[in-house]
């Protein structure tokens, strides 16, 4: 068996060498490159039927847009933050990171804002409410110890309440209605627009 020289060792190291050099500059340019790229962020907003909000106002990083929206970014962390809408209650900010050559989404859910009315045998807490038809769910909630009987909800019967039971509806049509603890003069007017 030979042993290799001196001279054969700092051959193959100086033929070696070339090619690691090449390997390691490309490496390099490749990190470099997929570093400084580009990606693009998409911003939604959408209410809880999936239906899309258009013209609503958002920003990123502090940038006022009108949604949807779209924009190539460079890489890095994003914060969306979205407007008020009446009737909905506003989403919570959106921390996105954007990726070289990715797309990274930011989609806000508009919850429709409830409105809630207590009732007891005493009446309403409130005299009236607007709701939104078709979005905003109206909250009744016996306050009581004693049952109560709604009646005058359009499409349905009386609704009773024992203490501490809520009912949940929402108005399909535009109009005021007279909502009416049964047995009572107390009226709740629902202005449904």
């Amino acid at each position: 068996m030979r042993k290799k020289s001196r001279r054969g060792r700092l051959s193959t190291f100086f033929f070696l060498l070339p090619i690691l050099v090449i390997v390691a500059v490309a490496a390099y340019q490749i990190l470099s490159y997929s570093s400084t790229q580009n990606g693009v962020l998409k911003v939604y907003a959408i209410d809880t039927r999936n239906d899309n909000l258009t013209g609503v106002g958002a920003s990123i990083n502090g940038v006022s847009v009108q949604l949807p929206y779209t924009a190539v970014l460079a890489q890095g962390e994003y914060t969306v933050t979205y407007s008020s809408v009446n009737w909905f209650i506003t989403p919570s900010p959106k921390h996105v990171t954007v990726l070289a050559g990715k797309t990274a989404y930011a989609i806000g859910v508009y919850v429709p804002r409830p409105v809630n009315v207590a009732v007891t045998q005493s009446g309403f807490n409130v005299s009236s409410v607007t709701v939104l038809h078709i979005v905003t769910p109206l909250v009744i909630t016996n306050a009581g110890q004693d049952y109560v009987v709604l009646t005058g909800f359009p499409g349905r019967g009386n609704v009773v309440l024992a203490g501490g039971q809520s009912f949940t509806t929402q108005f399909n049509e535009t109009g005021t209605f007279q909502v009416q603890l049964l047995f009572s003069k107390f009226i709740l007017t629902v202005d449904s627009v």
